[in-house]
């Protein structure tokens, strides 16, 4: 179920503002780690022997199929070599891969498998050639074969935010290389159930980038950006070369996070706030938000319990004003026993201890001070007769 905290009523932009207009380029940006923005190939359809015009030159080369517009062959640049040695990429997803670009394909005895890259490719996008970055891996077990592919491309320059000018960068999370996603927002099934934003990145001044000097700041393309205490709609062109900043009016909310340590996320319609708690009440702007996802530690009443969760799952009407409201994610939780039978029909039953929060969102882990998961509640199960069937204990879910 969605949960939403709403902050009173947004407001809208203060009036026309003129705002500079700064330069982009196209660079190639080191993919995301873990799982994002990886593009799979598992399903054994998915894998075929080239057509005899594709541009592959090994009789063993095996054309991917990893999404409607890109395909990639294992191959090798010597028809007679003993195995593959470079990966070709066509993203016309036609299969054509005479004038593809290429990366090189090593075995990597750790992985049990073959490395793509990592290397940097020239993509044409439209009317651009733009840089990708590539990395990924090839594994084959007999007839079973996996590909995992990773992408990162980016859009850099500067951008007035007031009366400074910061480096700033737009960041393709999403994979497709065009850097003009705005943020959707998708719930993950599961018991680990938690808001998922997808779209690309506004990134700005970070030390990583040429001429910044703070950590600095970043938020979904499209959603609002602080800067230096100012909130600011960024808009890029259509073609990905220009980039401005106009300044937006918004009234706010004091919020605050009541826990020695730790933070909360929330992720309005228009901005993500993340609430600290060893900062004092934050000010929020008025918006409807999910708490996406929180980390707090040493609560009033369990000053050594380290409690992490996602998504609440109740709302909340919370009115601007000077006095802070406290997120209400710190109360007592609630346990609730949960009963899994397989799904084969089978005689097997398994009984967990679910936790969630004072707003209803399920908490997905649970620790003590020396980082210990409290103990297991003991369990009795008996039949409708009475009769005892089984002594144990709980697993916490």
């Amino acid at each position: 179920m969605r949960a939403w905290v709403t902050f009173g009523i947004m407001t809208v932009a203060a009036g026309v503002a003129l705002c500079e207009v700064g330069d982009l380029a196209p660079i190639p940006v080191e993919p995301p780690s873990g799982w994002r923005n990886v593009l799979h190939a598992w399903d054994q359809e998915q894998f075929a022997k080239p057509s005899e015009d594709a541009g592959t030159l090994h009789k063993g080369a095996m054309v991917v199929t990893l999404r409607d517009d890109l395909k990639i062959a294992i191959d090798a640049n010597d028809p007679n070599g003993r195995g593959p040695n470079l990966v070709r990429l066509d993203f016309t997803g036609k299969g054509d891969f005479r004038n593809a670009p290429t990366l090189p394909l090593k075995w990597d005895r750790k992985e049990g498998g073959y490395r793509i890259g990592p290397g940097v490719i020239e993509v044409r996008r439209g009317e651009r050639t733009i840089p990708v970055s590539v990395n990924g891996n090839y594994y084959r077990y007999s007839q079973f074969r996996r590909v995992l592919l990773q992408m990162g491309t980016g859009l850099e320059g500067s951008c007035r935010f007031g009366d400074t000018v910061y480096p700033v960068r737009i960041v393709d999370l999403t994979g497709d290389l065009d850097c003009d996603d705005k943020p959707t927002v998708e719930f993950r099934g599961g018991f680990l159930s938690a808001p998922v934003t997808k779209g690309d990145r506004v990134v700005v001044r970070q030390r990583h980038m040429v001429g910044a000097d703070t950590d600095g700041t970043d938020a979904p393309l499209g959603y609002l950006l602080p800067v230096d205490g100012a909130w600011y709609r960024v808009k890029v062109s259509e073609d990905g070369t220009k980039i401005s900043a106009n300044p937006v009016k918004e009234a706010t909310a004091r919020v605050r996070l009541p826990a020695v340590k730790g933070w909360a996320l929330l992720m309005g319609t228009q901005h993500e706030v993340r609430v600290w708690a060893d900062k004092g009440p934050a000010e929020v702007p008025l918006d409807e938000y999910i708490v996406a996802e929180y980390n707090v530690e040493g609560l009033p009443s369990a000053p050594r319990v380290v409690i992490q969760g996602r998504s609440a799952t109740c709302a909340l009407e919370i009115e601007p004003g000077d006095t802070p409201f406290d997120l209400p994610l710190t109360g007592p939780l609630r346990a609730k026993p949960e009963v899994h039978r397989p799904d084969d029909g089978g005689s097997e039953v398994m009984i967990q201890l679910a936790l969630f929060d004072a707003l209803g969102g399920r908490v997905r882990l649970l620790r003590d001070a020396n980082g210990k998961q409290p103990p297991p509640p003991p369990v009795e199960i008996f039949t409708t007769d009475g009769t005892k069937v089984h002594t144990g204990k709980m697993a916490y879910g």
